[in-house]
């Protein structure tokens, strides 16, 4: 009895040190797909990591003058081929944000690191897709661990050539693209996958607070490396479908449209 109480109490004394901030954890796998909502994490090297506690976050929240986001780079686009996108292996200095769905929403570096680190990126072949009742399209990239889909349509079908499914996200930039002051009703699309052009009308459909779908036409005026979201929503824009914007809002069960 004595034996089970003592290692009730190493069991509770290690759980409630995982539940400290500032606590550095070995990573057993790469970046850890989902932590507590609205967490924020730092690699000390490329296996252990930090929980940063509240100040720490507010200190260290991404803005594009201190830090840059990781995405992918020298992409291989070919048209017989999909995209696929996984998180970047973690290094020193990483910062890794987690949304209040408890996935991962951001992945971000200083902006004068000097580490060389991008999303693994892989390539698989294409399958053509024809439902009874849906027009033809093929996948063309997916990524995250939500997951992220985007597609083509083979034929330019309705009003909107493509298709997009996944997660989406927030965030809180001045400026877009072209030296353009954001403003709500404007969106960022994933800039390494999606070929939105600027200012395009996008039709985005997210779930209401109380679950039902609804469809707003918004504006692509920025982009972002956005590692596991199919749209990035502009501040005050979630309020069109009920909710209060914070950095760390992320709304699962999204589509977008576009040319």
């Amino acid at each position: 009895m004595k034996r089970q109480k003592k290692n009730l109490i190493a069991v509770l004394s290690f759980l409630s040190l995982l539940s400290m901030s500032n606590v550095n954890i070995f990573a057993k796998e790469s970046i850890p797909n989902s932590m507590s909502p609205n967490t924020l994490i730092k690699y000390t090297d490329e296996k252990n990591y930090t929980i940063l506690n509240e100040t720490e976050k507010k200190n260290n929240e991404f803005n594009k003058d201190t830090f840059k986001e990781v995405g992918s780079s020298n992409l291989s686009i070919d048209d017989s081929k999909v995209i696929v996108a996984n998180y970047p292996d973690p290094c020193k200095g990483m910062y890794v944000k987690y949304g209040s769905d408890g996935l991962v929403s951001k992945i971000y570096i200083l902006k004068d690191s000097k580490e060389n680190v991008t999303n693994n990126v892989s390539y698989q072949d294409k399958n053509i897709t024809r439902g009874a009742s849906d027009p033809s399209y093929t996948l063309i990239a997916k990524w995250g661990s939500y997951p992220n889909r985007l597609y083509k349509g083979i034929k330019h079908y309705g009003d909107y050539k493509y298709y997009g499914k996944g997660r989406a996200t927030t965030f809180s930039d001045q400026k877009g693209t072209h030296d353009n002051y954001l403003v709500t009703g404007d969106i960022a699309l994933q800039k390494d996958y999606d070929p939105c052009a600027y200012n395009s009308d996008v039709i985005v459909a997210l779930p209401r607070t109380n679950g039902s779908i609804e469809t707003h036409v918004m504006k692509k005026r920025d982009i972002g490396s956005m590692p596991n979201a199919i749209v990035d929503i502009w501040k005050n824009g979630v309020s069109y479908w009920g909710y209060t914007y914070n950095s760390s809002l992320s709304i699962g069960n999204a589509t977008i449209q576009h040319n």
